[in-house]
């Protein structure tokens, strides 16, 4: 295909991956605070419960976008952490943990540090660079056949080369599936409203709570 390039992604933290002379994407692994201090900072109150979602591989969802978190964070916890507050649209894979999961932002988030995070440059689609993603996970799955796919490491992206398209058809993507994803994030977070709806009504026709988990293995 005319036009097409081969690119490996650099590692080096922050990276840019090049391809066409332009820049598709940054790819960060922020580390957050150091293991000995993490169960003391993990106590602190001043650092957690705040209104920051702090995403880990345990947040991983099956849907494209990930709303909510299990863990926040105040802003004196962003602060004294390594991570930044990334915006929404930004991209996760998980490294550990439920490996090779791939989310993104419905919201500004923090991270820990068993993740990626990568984020478009200007004139790049976000949703571009979410199937590239997918298709880099993909690869590492397929090449880890018969072994354990347990991590996601510096050299597995260092090592592996992507097909790049020329910038026009990766413009010419964007905006041909654009609403399709817009049109995702609105079910997603309707679905979250449905759900946070229906937790709340239940205990009071019933007296006990029930989660959506309960109410499906009661179906089955």
């Amino acid at each position: 295909v005319t036009g097409v390039q081969t690119c490996a992604l650099p590692i080096c933290f922050p990276v840019t991956i090049r391809a066409n002379g332009g820049y598709l994407g940054t790819q960060r692994r922020r580390r957050t605070w150091p293991d000995e201090l993490r169960k003391k900072k993990t106590n602190k109150n001043d650092f957690w419960n705040g209104k920051i979602p702090f995403y880990t591989p345990s947040d991983a969802v099956k849907s494209y976008y990930v709303v909510n978190t299990e863990k926040s964070v105040t802003e004196e916890g962003l602060n004294s952490c390594s991570s930044k507050l990334f915006p929404k649209g930004t991209i996760f894979i998980t490294a550990r943990g439920s490996v090779g999961a791939i989310n993104i932002a419905a919201r500004p988030m923090a991270m820990n540090q068993s993740c990626y995070a990568f984020s478009p440059q200007e004139g790049v689609s976000p949703y571009y660079l979410h199937q590239l993603c997918n298709e880099l996970v993909g690869y590492l799955k397929r090449k880890a056949n018969g072994s354990i796919f347990d991590a996601v490491v510096s050299s597995d992206i260092r090592l592996t080369a992507m097909v790049i398209p020329p910038r026009n058809l990766i413009t010419l993507y964007g905006s041909t599936v654009d609403q399709m994803y817009e049109n995702t994030l609105v079910n997603t977070l309707q679905n979250q409203h449905l759900s946070s709806l229906r937790d709340w009504l239940l205990p009071k026709m019933n007296g006990t709570i029930v989660t959506g988990k309960q109410i499906g293995r009661a179906h089955v």
